[in-house]
């Protein structure tokens, strides 16, 4: 959530109150989603996981043409998350045919997509402007 914030405040712009509001509206929006992603037999596992990926996509998107650098790199971020959260998905089936299971790559991906995500709002900040304090 403290990511989301800092996207609302630097990638959009938006003021203090309304990066914070932003970033609570993500607990609503994956209570909402989650049942969705649910439905869907591949991503019932990780269902939970799966509205942050999507949201990611959505800033990469709208983003695409005011900040195309930054757009790209969140959607580079968005997609090591979704091979990470695949990683998690077909853990639990592959365990009898791989012992070692796939569920070390969920962790691996993690901290590979969270530095890339750090690096892209720094990235951001040096072609945009400094964070604010």
């Amino acid at each position: 959530m403290t990511y989301i914030f800092l996207a609302n405040r630097d990638f959009w712009g938006w003021p203090t109150w309304a990066a914070a509001l932003g970033a609570a509206a993500y607990i609503p929006y994956t209570i909402a989603l989650t049942p969705v992603f649910e439905a869907l037999p591949f991503f019932t596992i990780s269902s939970f996981y799966w509205p942050l990926p999507a949201l990611i996509f959505t800033y990469a998107f709208l983003l695409r043409n005011r900040r195309p650098d930054t757009a790209r790199n969140l959607a580079v971020g968005a997609s090591i998350l979704c091979v990470s959260l695949t990683a998690r998905s077909i853990d639990e089936p592959l365990c009898h045919a791989f012992p070692l299971g796939t569920h070390f790559l969920w962790h691996i991906l993690n901290g590979v997509m969270l530095g890339w995500m750090i690096e892209t709002w720094r990235r951001d900040r040096i072609n945009h402007g400094r964070a604010r304090t």
